[in-house]
């Protein structure tokens, strides 16, 4: 997983964070018990409801105050993703 502070960048990382979402080094995602927002957002490829998942960024990204949390919206059949919705910034 890469150690930027972004949210991801290709979709091997998304899998990657979705198969193992314990928190670690890297930025993962994490299935959380907050609600996500209330829309409903479609893929614009397959018009599919997409997934929200939790991203935070890595540990060190808050240590140096650059850190992100939010929900991430994805389709996993076409693999796409878009942008954050940032709630949590330090």
């Amino acid at each position: 997983m890469s150690s930027r502070h972004a949210p991801p960048s290709d979709w091997a990382e998304i899998e990657e964070a979705l198969r193992d979402p314990r928190p670690g080094a890297g930025p993962h995602f994490s299935f959380v018990s907050m609600l996500p927002p209330y829309e409903t957002r479609r893929c614009p490829r397959c018009l599919a409801p997409m997934r929200w998942v939790w991203f935070t960024s890595s540990r060190a990204s808050w240590s140096e105050m650059g850190g992100r949390a939010g929900w991430l919206p994805i389709c996993e059949p076409c693999r796409r993703w878009c942008a954050l919705e940032v709630c949590v910034m330090s």
